[in-house]
């Protein structure tokens, strides 16, 4: 994503799978300022393949601040039943803050 002010960010490297976990992990990849770039697994959000209680019907979702891209994207899991879960902001603090 471009900003305003014509600058690239990655916030995180995201690949999508079809089982039920779903998390966001430091990687060794640093961006060009210096940060570690987290890289995410998704979890499972169809209604195809597997489908177990536990883990319910939903989605990863990613909300970008367009006039603040630069401050990092909030990320979290809404469940079919509007539940929302696993709430964290991938910003420049993130892989601090991140339990060892």
């Amino acid at each position: 994503m471009n900003s305003k002010a014509g600058k690239a960010y990655v916030h995180g490297i995201v690949s999508g799978h079809d089982h039920g976990n779903d998390w966001c992990a430091p990687s060794s990849l640093k961006s060009s300022a210096g940060q570690i770039v987290p890289v995410c697994f998704a979890k499972h959000s169809g209604y195809g393949g597997y489908d177990y209680d536990n883990w319910n019907h939903g989605a990863r979702i990613f909300d970008f601040n367009e006039e603040n891209v630069q401050d990092g994207v909030q990320t979290y899991v809404r469940f079919e039943t509007g539940e929302k879960r696993y709430s964290t902001n991938l910003n420049s603090k993130w892989a601090s803050e991140v339990p060892a």
